[in-house]
């Protein structure tokens, strides 16, 4: 598609953003915060790493 024709509305636009402003440091504690309840990542991390170990 050429720089001056214009887009069906349905065709979504890359350089707007979509979600949450991950930017803001209050945001993304606030996000931990939450994750941290439910999710160990730790635990994740080291499940991982061992996979690894395996495959390599």
């Amino acid at each position: 598609m050429k720089r001056d024709e214009q887009r069906p509305k349905w065709w979504h636009d890359e350089t707007k953003s979509a979600g949450v402003d991950y930017t803001s440091a209050e945001l993304v504690q606030r996000y931990d915060d939450m994750h941290q309840r439910f999710r160990d990542y730790e635990k994740n991390s080291e499940s991982i790493i061992n996979l690894l170990k395996k495959i390599v």
